[in-house]
């Protein structure tokens, strides 16, 4: 499911082939963190090793292109 970022970037989100808990989050073909699910709770987990959790998934993609 691409979703477009404030900037009008895509964002290509896809599952991880090992780990289907977790998703990458790819921006121009770079990936910039994954975001895990733990139940009801989105834990973004940025290329640069910060992380956060938050309750929606949107909040945690949108964490991630700040981070970027």
């Amino acid at each position: 499911m691409p979703m477009r970022t404030p900037k009008g970037y895509m964002l290509l989100v896809c599952q991880d082939l090992f780990n289907p808990e977790l998703t990458h989050i790819m921006l121009k073909g770079v990936p910039i963190g994954f975001i895990e699910r733990r139940k009801t709770t989105y834990r973004a987990i940025a290329t640069n090793g910060r992380r956060k959790s938050f309750r929606g998934a949107k909040k945690a993609l949108l964490y991630l292109v700040k981070q970027k």
